[in-house]
């Protein structure tokens, strides 16, 4: 496990010297790592174990990697067939939509997860909405796909052109500083 956060510094420098990944791929590599971290960081509750990281964990971290890296790893076909998922493409999607969500619960807090709730809430739910803020919606399909295989939605250019607010050693909070994988960043 140790590993991990050594690699993500590896890969970093790799791409920035090499650039062998274009930036959408680069995107999802970092996304793969930090959703992977995050579920090995930070414990889901206060009363989660300190000492190890759950098995419940440890397969939301593999998920949240695999769906994070779901656009390096298949960039070529959904190239191919630009706005045309398939079921796979969704189901990863969603799953990786949800792991993002939780991710951000857990080391942020319910806030900002709320936030983020609220506007794929109204994103979907516009055709029900009062005239004064309705809009045409969007389908699971059309939102999961936008949201999670473009560069316009989790792996956004803007999302990445700004540094972080908390460097990698400084990400955990005090109430998961004890975590094992917590010590490793």
């Amino acid at each position: 496990m140790g590993a991990v956060p050594a690699l993500v510094r590896v890969a970093a420098a790799v791409h920035a010297g090499i650039g062998i990944l274009n930036d959408t791929e680069a995107r999802a590599l970092h996304l793969a790592f930090a959703l992977f971290l995050a579920f090995n960081a930070w414990p889901a509750w206060s009363g989660s174990p300190r000492d190890r990281v759950p098995v419940v964990d440890l397969v939301l971290s593999l998920v949240g990697a695999f769906a994070g890296a779901y656009l390096l790893l298949f960039y070529r076909e959904l190239s191919l067939r630009p706005g045309q998922p398939t079921t796979m493409d969704i189901a990863v999607a969603v799953a990786g939509l949800a792991l993002l969500l939780e991710a951000t619960r857990r080391s942020v807090g319910w806030p900002m997860a709320t936030l983020a709730l609220l506007f794929i809430a109204y994103a979907l739910g516009g055709p029900y909405l009062p005239d004064l803020v309705s809009h045409k919606g969007a389908s699971v399909s059309r939102l999961m796909s936008h949201m999670w295989l473009t560069t316009e939605g989790v792996c956004t250019a803007s999302r990445w052109a700004y540094p972080p607010a908390r460097s990698s050693s400084t990400c955990c909070s005090a109430r998961c500083s004890t975590a094992p994988a917590a010590r490793l960043l």
